[in-house]
């Protein structure tokens, strides 16, 4: 009996031995995969591009962070490193234009060029590169059509992944790519391009958005009709869009500060309905907006930073600590703290009381 018992601890123990190496075997599979440097701070502009600066940003399911920058590639940061990836490791473009995380944890990149896609759960063999290139490819009347310039994606409540790019929003279902202004069942009644869309929000009725950089203003899909709610000239370029507490639209124009609309109201564009420039700040500044948990908006202002929680708008300054005037939000993480950027690849994260800097 003793001796059985011996044979089965002996068994066991070779049965864990072979299970550890096998996980330092993979741990070493994964970091050889590829040529990503680390380190713990964001580094300077490597490149041509010396006002590079953060400005796409999201937190994975795992906790990670993910910074896109403008010419240097993407950041991944967990807690203590960075992790540098750049076209070394398979990205078509150093200059990234936003990220996202699906809902089965897949990073998505789209670039100045195309679209990566990074996928945590695959099994890297030594030597490959982290992202793949993934063509958004359609064919219509047999003729194959790629799309370059992937501004901005958005992941609906049905699982739909949407791209605004250069040339129309595409929407991938899981399995193929298709162009949404294709689809039959669409109607398009102010017979718009939606090209060079720059932000795609999904409100909380599941109306679609979209906000252009030329031509067309801000559109909504109400999941029949298409329809264009404000034009170009009153708006002009949107850089992004977001709901407040009481459900209206804010957006974030380069041209006209913050705008709002009430869905609620029966009031047509030109009226209460839409309102221009909310805080009466000098037009031609605005850029990244954040709404965070409590609700606060925080944003760039053209005297340092914008901060407005409801009832009383503040610009702050490094009077009142900020590292410097010019920074712009880009992320409060799941712990509460809010991301700032600022030209240069600077990035610092404020606690609520202090500010720490991440860059050289």
């Amino acid at each position: 009996m003793k001796k059985h018992y011996l044979k089965s601890q002996i068994y066991l123990f070779l049965l864990l031995l072979v299970y550890l190496s096998s996980c330092k075997g993979q741990d070493k599979m994964e970091k050889v995969a590829t040529t990503a440097s680390e380190s713990t701070k964001i580094l300077k502009p490597q490149g041509i591009y010396k006002e590079a600066a953060i400005g796409s940003v999201v937190q994975d399911k795992s906790g990670n962070i993910w910074f896109g920058s403008n010419g240097e590639g993407i950041y991944r940061y967990d807690g203590k490193t960075f992790t540098h990836f750049t076209t070394k490791d398979g990205l078509d473009n150093n200059i990234v234009y936003s990220i996202l995380e699906d809902k089965a944890g897949n990073i998505w990149v789209g670039t100045k060029t195309g679209l990566n896609r990074y996928t945590p759960s695959a099994s890297f063999k030594a030597g490959e590169k982290a992202f793949i290139q993934i063509p958004i490819i359609v064919n219509r009347n047999n003729n194959a059509s790629f799309i370059n310039g992937v501004w901005c994606m958005m992941q609906d409540k049905k699982g739909t992944i949407w791209f605004g790019t250069d040339e129309g929003v595409y929407c991938y279902s899981g399995i193929y790519f298709t162009r949404f202004l294709d689809n039959s069942e669409v109607f398009n009644k102010d017979t718009l391009q939606l090209k060079a869309i720059f932000s795609i929000f999904e409100d909380k009725t599941g109306k679609i958005w979209f906000g252009a950089c030329m031509d067309e203003g801000i559109s909504r899909f109400d999941g029949k009709t298409l329809t264009n709610i404000i034009p170009y000239n009153d708006v002009r370029r949107v850089n992004n869009i977001m709901e407040d507490k009481s459900g209206n639209l804010l957006f974030a124009t380069s041209f006209n500060g913050i705008c709002r609309y009430e869905p609620s109201s029966l009031l047509e564009v030109g009226g209460k309905a839409f309102t221009k420039n909310i805080f009466m700040r000098k037009q031609g500044y605005q850029g990244n907006v954040l709404k965070d948990k409590s609700g606060n908006i925080w944003f760039d202002d053209e005297n340092g930073l914008g901060y407005y929680e409801g009832k009383t708008f503040k610009t702050l300054t490094k009077a009142d600590g900020l590292p410097n005037n010019n920074l712009f939000p880009i992320l409060e993480d799941k712990s509460g703290n809010i991301w700032f950027s600022s030209v240069g690849m600077g990035l610092y994260r404020y606690d609520g009381k202090a500010y720490t800097n991440f860059s050289e």
